[in-house]
């Protein structure tokens, strides 16, 4: 069946809405002139005028026509009208436009009249089905009721326990000034879409700081939805209405990596814009022209921070942005955009060692199937800003240099020693107590496997000598004295494979003097060599 052309001249388009009974409605996009597609005479390229095609129905000029009802998905639509749907141009085949609830715009596949109602099936149309000739040029500018000022500072994001560990995380400053943008020019010609221009992006101002504390080990990640917003929008191409909304999400998140007990507090604060403007045409598909292209400034900077850690850690606390622009309910432009500071500490000779920095990510995405259904999705913008490296290191409460290079032992070994030797730095332990302010012999030994260990002293004589053992597990346990358990002249422990562990001898109310030791475990096939001893972190 050949296809017509219905023409219109936005200026002077006027239907009365106080009709009912049908009237001069037909169902169609009203006709000026009856030229056929194709027609080379040049008037029909008027960028001024829009020219639809002839089995559009505009739902919105159909004075009859009181409500349209649908699902998200749109798939099905049912017109409720004050007079007979009869002759209104909802057959089908027909392409249906309109701005309720949101807008739809969607082909009409089968239609079952019962009275006042239109029950149709329908699938997806696009605006290049509707429009043989005319130009857009919009601007959407997001302003919320809260003036784009959103602060969300105090808010938990976890508190409670996971099995023996009580985790807390929560955002002491989250303080957002939002402003998304973008703008869309489109024009068709001749039967299809001629070029689309866009600019897409946001300018945020935020600060933001997360803070975490967990009591024990733990691996955990995090995110809660903070705020959303839907922002409607509509305007038109010439008679044809375009209706959508702006969907805007904040959400923020957390993730935690330690083996013990820690407590990060860690913040940045961002004034950036990133943008992305891209061209498409027909013979060239997308490009950036000049002056269109992603762009992006401003500046980030990393706050804090403050831990309290004994152990190996890696924290990270974000914010993220995520725009969704859809037209008739099918989605559009995309933008993401997310904010975050992360902190990793790692135990050394001299403290803890941590390193924190601060970074941005955003991206964008095009989506043209509600203009063209033939052109395919695009994904710009991906833009990174990264804070200067904050670095620092926290002191152990004892001097460790030595136990850097410590002695080593392995399953089966006697050693001999001398606490007279020793260091003296271990005055307690968390395990006992007691008077330790003798010097001590600490060896290091590394398990291959897990299984019960036994280190013992060779014929002691406590009456000459007396000598305690402790077992240390890891280095910064070391550092603050954290025992596992303790023995008189032997003790016994549960090893488990990897975990590096400190045997130490300390000569219990300054008592001192020489030693033998032996340890009794089971070693794997491949033990650790002594001449390559195991890090000690």
């Amino acid at each position: 069946m050949n296809r017509f052309l219905s023409y219109l001249l936005v200026t002077a388009l006027s239907l009365s809405v106080s009709a009912c009974a049908g009237g001069d409605f037909d169902g169609h996009a009203p006709v000026l002139g009856d030229g056929d597609i194709g027609d080379d005479t040049g008037d029909n390229n008027n960028s001024d005028e829009v020219v639809l095609y002839d089995n559009v129905v505009i739902g919105d000029e159909d004075p009859c026509l009181v409500g349209v009802e649908f699902e998200e998905d749109r798939e099905d639509l049912t017109f409720v009208f004050t007079c007979s749907p009869e002759g209104r141009g909802y057959d089908p085949g027909a392409v249906v436009v309109g701005s309720h609830n949101g807008g739809y715009l969607r082909r009409l596949e089968t239609v079952t009249i019962v009275d006042q109602t239109i029950f149709a099936e329908t699938s997806f149309a696009s605006l290049d089905e509707v429009i043989y000739q005319g130009s857009m040029s919009e601007t959407l500018e997001l302003e919320f009721e809260e003036r784009n000022l959103l602060n969300f500072g105090g808010t938990f994001l976890h508190s409670g326990d996971i099995g023996p560990t009580n985790l807390m995380v929560t955002l002491p400053q989250a303080h957002f000034d939002i402003d998304p943008k973008l703008v869309i020019d489109g024009h068709w010609a001749w039967g299809s879409m001629e070029s689309f221009d866009i600019d897409m992006g946001i300018d945020l101002d935020m600060a933001l700081s997360v803070s975490v504390r967990s009591t024990n080990g733990l691996r955990k990640t995090g995110k809660k939805d903070l705020w959303t917003h839907n922002w409607p929008f509509a305007f038109a191409i010439g008679p044809v209405p375009v209706a959508g909304v702006v969907e805007f999400k904040l959400s923020a998140g957390y993730s935690l990596d330690a083996p013990g007990q820690v407590t990060v507090t860690a913040g940045m604060d961002a004034d950036v814009s990133a943008h992305t403007r891209k061209s498409w045409r027909p013979e060239t598909g997308w490009n950036p022209e000049d002056g269109w292209n992603d762009s992006s400034d401003g500046s980030l900077n990393f706050t804090g921070p403050d831990l309290d850690v004994a152990t190996r850690a890696k924290v990270r606390g974000y914010a993220r942005f995520d725009t969704t622009v859809k037209f008739y309910g099918t989605v559009g432009p995309r933008f993401r955009a997310e904010a975050g500071a992360q902190v990793t500490a790692e135990p050394s000779c001299d403290g803890i060692e941590y390193d924190a920095s601060a970074d941005m990510s955003g991206q964008g995405a095009i989506t043209l199937s509600i203009l063209n259904r033939f052109n395919p999705s695009k994904t710009f913008l991906k833009i990174t800003f990264t804070a200067d490296l904050v670095e620092g290191t926290i002191p152990w409460p004892l001097d460790l240099s030595n136990f850097c290079d410590p002695n080593t032992i392995m399953c089966g070994e006697t050693v001999t020693g001398d606490t007279r030797e020793g260091t003296g730095f271990l005055s307690g332990y968390s395990c006992n107590i007691g008077s330790y302010a003798a010097p001590e012999i600490v060896y290091q030994w590394k398990a291959t496997k897990s299984g019960p260990v036994t280190l013992e002293l060779v014929d002691p004589d406590p009456t000459s000598v007396n000598h305690d053992l402790m077992v240390i597990r890891g280095f910064p346990s070391l550092a603050v004295a954290n025992c596992e358990t303790w023995g008189l002249n032997s003790v016994e422990f549960e090893a488990e494979a990897g975990a590096t562990y400190y045997l130490v001898v300390d000569g219990y109310d300054n008592d001192s003097g020489g030693f033998q030791a032996q340890l009794s475990c089971d070693e794997a096939d491949n033990p650790f060599s002594l001449d390559d001893p195991s890090n000690p972190f």
